[in-house]
């Protein structure tokens, strides 16, 4: 019961140590010196330590660099991140969403520069409209100013004949 309340950090009252009952082994459970095996200790690296140490390293590597590494290729380095293969699935995917978006923003852009092209054509269009119409103007009040002299010509014509 000592060593329980030790384990479990409970307090044990001081009658309770002094009772003889207390040191009385009720019951052991798989007693080492009875298992028939062979306990071998030998040395072998920390690969938590060592995925770490080399993320590390290949950190400081782009960091002085100066070479962006891929986030993919940095997931794939970082030890002890769960869900690995999900979050590159969702960076896979997240990367075609960003690549539809950005054939829709080329094509809208496409479609804007001939949208103004289009606007220019009409305004240049106009322009030319323009541009006839007043020279037609201009050749209706030549006209009209020759026959207003021609009447002017022959009125004085009649006059003085």
């Amino acid at each position: 019961m000592q060593e329980h309340a030790e384990e479990t950090g409970e307090e044990i009252p001081p009658e309770m140590l002094q009772d003889p009952r207390m040191n009385q082994v009720v019951e052991v459970r798989n007693n080492v010196k009875e298992l028939d095996m062979d306990i071998i200790l030998d040395e072998a690296p920390n690969y938590i330590n060592l995925q770490h140490e080399i993320f590390a390293t290949v950190m400081e590597g782009a960091r002085t660099s100066g070479q962006p590494i891929p986030l993919d290729v940095m997931l794939d380095l970082m030890p002890s991140v769960p869900n690995k293969r999900q979050i590159l699935d969702k960076l896979k995917g997240d990367e075609q969403a960003q690549e539809q978006q950005a054939a829709m923003a080329e094509k809208e852009g496409q479609i804007q520069e001939l949208m103004a092209q289009l606007e220019v054509a009409q305004r240049e269009q106009n322009i030319a409209k323009t541009a006839a119409e007043t020279e037609k103007i201009e050749a209706e009040t030549v006209d009209e100013y020759a026959s207003a002299e021609q009447r002017q010509v022959q009125v004085a014509e009649s006059v003085f004949a």
